[in-house]
Order: C-alpha cells, then sequence, then structure tokens
C-alpha cells in the first residue's frame, strides 16, 4: 500500500463506502465528479475541515489508481474529470514536466536569493559552481521534455 492509501486504517470503512459509490455509478470516461459529489462519498465537506477532506479525497484517488487504474484530473471549480486511458500518458507526461518545471523554479529563485555579501570565498565559489550546474540543467532538460510531451500529444482522429 502506498501515500495516502497507507494512511487509512482499516477501522476506516469510508473509503470502502466511497469506492463502491464510485463503482456503482459506473466508470464513465470523461466524466464529472463533481464537488458535491465527492463531499458525499467521501462523507466530510470542503468548507469544513478541509484538512480532513484532502487526507481523504487523497486517500481516494490514490485508492482510484492502484486498484483501477482510473485517474482524476481536476477541472477548476467544477469538480474531477475521470481521465480516459488515451489520455493517461499525455496527464502523466504534463504532471511530471510540470513538477520538473517547478523544482527548477524554486531550486533557481532559491539559488538567486542569497545574501553574497556574507559569504566567504570558498562559500562564493560552491555557489557559483551550483548555479552554473543549475543553468547546466535547465538547458540539458529542455528538449527531453519537449520531446517526451510532443511524444505523447494526442494526434487528431483520421475523420476528425
Amino acid at each position: 500500500m502506498s501515500g495516502a492509501l497507507a494512511v487509512i486504517s482499516s477501522a476506516d470503512n469510508w473509503l470502502e463506502r466511497a469506492e463502491h459509490a464510485f463503482l456503482s455509478r459506473g466508470i464513465v470516461w470523461g466524466d464529472l465528479l463533481t464537488h458535491d459529489w465527492l463531499e458525499w462519498a467521501l462523507e466530510t465537506n470542503q468548507s469544513g475541515d478541509r484538512l480532513m477532506w484532502l487526507q481523504r479525497f487523497d486517500a481516494f484517488r490514490e485508492l482510484l489508481i492502484e486498484r483501477h487504474k482510473v485517474h482524476l484530473q481536476s477541472v477548476y471549480g467544477v469538480g474531477y474529470r475521470i481521465v480516459p486511458p488515451k489520455e493517461q500518458a499525455e496527464l502523466a507526461a504534463r504532471t511530471a514536466a510540470h513538477f520538473i518545471d517547478k523544482g527548477l523554479r524554486k531550486g533557481g529563485r532559491l539559488l538567486d536569493k542569497v545574501r553574497h555579501e556574507e559569504l566567504a570565498d570558498a562559500d562564493a565559489r560552491r555557489h557559483t559552481d551550483a548555479t552554473v550546474r543549475m543553468a547546466g540543467l535547465k538547458q540539458i532538460l529542455q528538449r527531453p521534455r519537449r520531446e517526451l510531451l510532443s511524444a505523447v500529444r494526442q494526434a487528431p482522429e483520421p475523420n476528425e
């Protein structure tokens, strides 16, 4: 068991009920799970205990991925879309690219926001070396990132 599922003990059967409710409605690829439906299924309220809602949603999402290979994609202000299998590779690539970009931005920002005047010479050299390496890493990752995204991008159907 991994991630959020490990947090849930066997005494918590709300997750089983949520899974049953999801499967009872049927998996319809591209369908939407509204926030209202999720609040009902997860037996919690987003506007009430936000932390509990997030923990339960993470556990539910993890359960759907692990047991049923069903991925959910956020639809801002509405809920979560059930991602069709043919779109899952692109979603995975976009998600990975997003986190790589975010990590590089955060790392670059941390390197930029340093009190250089307080660094000893050896520390300043190490900082410069790290900055150069980070720039090189960004450069190295750009091409494979673009290639990955273009490889998984959905080609139009022949009759579209």
